[in-house]
C-alpha cells in the first residue's frame, strides 16, 4: 500500500460518466488498464518518486485518479536551471498538462462518448494552488503607484488568506519550508510602503490600511516580527 503521509495531491483526473451495466471483471479490467497508464505516465512526466491512486465509486461510475508527491522532490528535478518562481510555472504546466491526458486516456479506456460524460475535471492539486498565489504576488507588484493602497492592501489580506489555505494542507514540513522561502524570495518586489499613486498625497489611513495588508502577509509567512521591522 503508498505511504501518503508526507505526501501532497499533485494532479487528480476527476472522471464521473454515465455508462451501461458493467461485470465486476469488466470494472477489474478497466481499474487495471487506468491504474497502469496513470503509474506509467506521471511517474515519466513527473519524476520516480510520484505515488499514484485510482479510486472507482459505482452507480453512475466516478474515477479519481491521484497523483501523489512532494513539492521538493518535483523542484529538485527543474530548480538546477530555473529559478523559483520559473521552476513552479514549469511544474505547473507539466501536471496540468499530464492531469489533462489522463483525463482523455480515462475516457478511452472507458469508451465513454460524449452523451455518457457527466463531469470531466483536470485537478492541479496544491502545485495550482501555489502557481495563483505567485500570480497573484505578480498582480499586486503590477499595481504599486497605479492602485489606491486600499485596493493593494485588500489584495495582501487575500493573499495572506491563499498562503494560510495552502501551507494548512501541505503534510510536508519541508514542502512547507520550501514554499514560504520561495514566496519570501519573490515578493521583494512588495514595497514597504504605499507609493502614492500619480504623486498624490497618501492619507494617514491610506498608510495604515497598507501597513496592515503588508503586516497579514508577512504574518502568513511567519517572517513579520523575525526578518521584518514592525511597522
Amino acid at each position: 500500500m503508498a505511504n501518503y503521509i508526507s505526501k501532497n495531491i499533485i494532479s487528480q483526473a476527476y472522471i464521473h460518466i454515465e455508462i451501461g451495466d458493467l461485470t465486476d471483471e469488466e470494472i477489474e479490467k478497466i481499474r487495471n488498464s487506468i491504474e497502469d497508464f496513470v503509474s506509467t505516465r506521471s511517474r515519466f512526466f513527473l519524476n520516480d518518486t510520484i505515488e499514484s491512486n485510482v479510486e472507482f465509486r459505482t452507480g453512475s461510475l466516478k474515477i479519481y485518479a491521484t497523483i501523489m508527491g512532494t513539492l521538493l522532490g518535483l523542484y529538485e528535478g527543474v530548480s538546477k536551471y530555473t529559478d523559483f518562481k520559473a521552476s513552479v510555472k514549469e511544474i505547473y504546466s507539466d501536471v496540468h498538462e499530464l492531469s489533462d491526458y489522463i483525463s482523455k486516456e480515462i475516457i478511452f479506456i472507458t469508451k465513454a462518448k460524449r452523451d455518457d460524460r457527466i463531469r470531466i475535471e483536470s485537478r492541479t492539486g496544491v502545485i495550482g494552488s501555489l502557481n495563483a498565489i505567485i500570480d497573484k504576488i505578480d498582480t499586486i507588484s503590477s499595481m504599486t503607484g497605479k492602485r489606491n493602497p486600499n485596493d493593494i492592501a485588500q489584495e495582501l489580506k487575500d493573499l495572506s488568506k491563499q498562503i494560510n489555505k495552502l501551507i494548512s494542507v501541505i503534510k510536508s514540513q519541508e514542502d512547507k519550508e520550501l514554499i514560504i522561502q520561495g514566496i519570501a524570495d519573490i515578493s521583494s518586489k512588495i514595497p514597504e510602503k504605499p507609493i502614492p499613486k500619480d504623486e498624490e498625497k497618501l492619507s494617514a489611513l491610506e498608510i495604515l490600511a497598507y501597513d496592515d495588508g503588508l503586516k497579514k502577509f508577512y504574518d502568513s509567512l511567519s517572517l513579520y516580527n523575525s526578518s521584518r521591522e514592525p511597522f
